[in-house]
């Protein structure tokens, strides 16, 4: 994945350091349909393993380590740290999508598998219940969490939350739409269930919003916004 470059194909592509483009803000993880789909844990492990062993591809191992540092930070919806990060290692970055991986400044290219660089559409469900995924569209219709199968759970919604949760204070929770662009903040408590969110996403026109992603992973409905890795002033994409 690492592969040098002929002297043409370097000088090429280090001209483009040059240009417009490369003062550009990277651009956030894109979605994409992986076939066959895999499920959440799949995912991560496959990312995982890439990172372990992607010094063997070839390349600067300091590299490396930037890139997967740049790819976090996208993840996390920093691109404006990620762009400085990619400016400080003199990496040229073809269209501003490390999705298409990245060049040093010897013309080493550094290829980034889709698995990395973007965001899944969908996952695979486990043969076996796996109670962290929720039906996002179906908790957004009714404002209640699915009863879980196999259990005699109850129905719990919203309005049965305790009033120590009710009490607890909002915090502005930014979310980006990957339909236009554009970054929306909503008011939430990050300690209660986050299906809280559906009449805040209603009030800022976001009611056809059916799965919220962060860190590349779908957000679980029933669970809290901290409880997922959130904190505040951390960007969460809507799709």
């Amino acid at each position: 994945m690492g592969q040098c470059l002929s002297g043409q194909q370097s000088r090429q592509n280090l001209d483009q350091r040059d240009g417009s483009s490369s003062r550009l803000i990277l651009k956030l993880p894109k979605l994409y349909s992986p076939s066959p789909l895999l499920t959440r844990e799949e995912v991560e492990t496959s990312r995982n393993e890439f990172w372990e062993t992607c010094w063997a591809y070839g390349g600067s191992r300091e590299i490396w380590e930037a890139l997967h540092k740049i790819i976090s930070l996208l993840y996390e919806g920093n691109a404006e740290a990620a762009t400085e990060l990619a400016s400080a290692a003199e990496l040229t970055i073809p269209e501003n999508d490390i999705g298409k991986g990245a060049y040093d400044s010897k013309g080493t290219f550094y290829e980034i598998p889709k698995i990395v660089a973007r965001i899944p559409r969908a996952f695979a469900e486990k043969e076996e219940s796996d109670d962290e995924q929720a039906n996002p569209s179906g908790s957004l219709e009714d404002g209640k969490f699915p009863e879980e199968k196999g259990t005699g759970t109850q129905v719990t919604s919203v309005s049965s939350l305790d009033d120590g949760e009710k009490s607890e204070p909002l915090e502005p929770v930014i979310i980006r739409y990957c339909m236009d662009e554009r970054d929306y903040t909503i008011q939430l408590n990050s300690n209660a269930p986050l299906l809280q969110a559906k009449p805040a996403l209603a009030e800022a026109g976001l009611d056809t919003v059916q799965r919220l992603f962060f860190l590349g992973r779908i957000l679980q409905w029933k669970k809290a916004l901290r409880q997922q890795g959130w904190s505040p002033g951390m960007v969460i994409q809507a799709m």
